[in-house]
């Protein structure tokens, strides 16, 4: 991960983990401890949905802004207008469309966000962990 924010402490991790009624996956917290969000060295991953493979642009810090990166906090505000309270907003594609973790089924699933503001949930994998596991450094299509 490069052009990643401050280091959060892991009392800060667990301040932010309290503004959740359900849990936050281990590997997210582990993640998020070791990288305030950034730019990924692996940022591909396949939707088996879909057929195709999605680029994560960034994953979100959860405070600490740096440079042009947003932070989390912006988009749970967005999310909760939106009524996907139980979503925890963690990267972007290049569209601005928002990878995320439902908080109850633990899927991570990807919200696209289209020109007549509705909002379309495509899951991507089981969990975060998956989600992590997957990630490639380029698309790799079979022939």
């Amino acid at each position: 991960m490069k052009n990643t924010s401050k280091k959060i402490s892991t009392e800060e991790m667990i301040d932010f983990s309290n503004h959740f009624e359900k849990s936050i996956p281990l590997k997210f917290k582990e993640l998020y401890l070791e990288y305030n969000g950034g730019i990924p060295n692996k940022k591909y991953i396949y939707d088996y949905n879909n057929e195709n493979y999605l680029e994560i642009k960034v994953f979100l810090s959860i405070k600490y802004k740096n440079g042009s990166n947003p932070i989390i906090e912006e988009y749970i505000s967005f999310l909760n207008k939106n009524s996907f309270n139980n979503l925890l907003p963690f990267a972007l594609d290049w569209g601005g469309n928002i990878f995320a973790i439902d908080l109850i089924t633990e899927r991570v699933c990807l919200l696209l966000l289209d020109l007549s503001s509705k909002i379309i949930v495509n899951t991507i994998t089981d969990n975060f962990s998956d989600f992590i596991d997957e990630l490639e450094v380029e698309e790799s299509y079979e022939e």
